[in-house]
């Protein structure tokens, strides 16, 4: 029984902000160059997954692609997403994440971030949560992202904790699965409620306190 962690991992996108349109956004207008139709259900599929994998997917019988051609859509997807959110910040924050961040670290629990996001980090200073966390790794690690461990482990390691003392919350098949491999506990939020993997669900973390997150982590087990 994991009554408290020593560390929570959080995932950024969908999770700790909500850039669901702006994915979106950036992956239709690269649809749109491949003359690809795009839907929000393949906007859902393509949650967690690394951007050059996301990129194989909606290129279909089009991949592999030139590798001038791939950095051509993956800049365009970039721009596009960044335009987005530049152009609207404060729509990306999720109310009360702050709080909730704050508490688990009055709490004593250290907190990491392992996204694929390229903009992470960008991300993080722009809504101000950057100084909540003690290790982060975004898309640019050099190892092996979601659904492989390695990534959850690389922040662990940072964080000086072991896997199995670790918590990490995700919106994504993929990174629940990389929690699973990484032996530590998961809480799905959103969509991922759905991966029948799963240990513990949250519809969100909109308006959830440290207490309400720790009694919900209370339940996990691990192997």
């Amino acid at each position: 029984m994991m009554s408290k962690p020593a560390a929570v991992i959080f995932d950024l996108d969908g999770v700790l902000i909500d850039t669901v349109e702006a994915h979106f956004a950036g992956w239709a207008a690269v649809a749109q160059e491949l003359r690809r139709p795009f839907t929000r259900e393949d906007n859902d599929r393509l949650r967690g997954v690394p951007r050059k994998a996301a990129l194989t997917w909606l290129a279909g019988d089009y991949a592999p692609l030139a590798r001038e051609k791939e950095e051509q859509l993956l800049n365009l997807k970039a721009r596009v997403y960044r335009e987005h959110v530049e152009l609207a910040p404060d729509s990306i924050k999720i109310e009360g994440v702050n709080g909730l961040l704050s508490g688990l670290r009055e709490h004593g629990i250290l907190l990491g971030l392992a996204s694929a996001s390229q903009h992470a980090l960008m991300l993080l200073d722009m809504i101000g949560l950057t100084g909540f966390f003690n290790a982060t790794s975004d898309g640019n690690f050099t190892g092996r992202l979601k659904p492989h461990p390695e990534q959850l482990l690389h922040v662990a390691a940072r964080l000086k904790v072991s896997p199995a003392s670790c918590v990490v919350v995700e919106d994504s098949d993929a990174g629940l699965e990389a929690a699973r491999q990484a032996g530590m506990g998961d809480i799905a939020i959103g969509n991922a409620c759905k991966w029948e993997g799963a240990t513990a669900r949250l519809p969100s973390l909109a308006g959830v306190s440290a207490k309400e997150f720790l009694e919900r982590v209370g339940s996990l087990t691990r192997a």
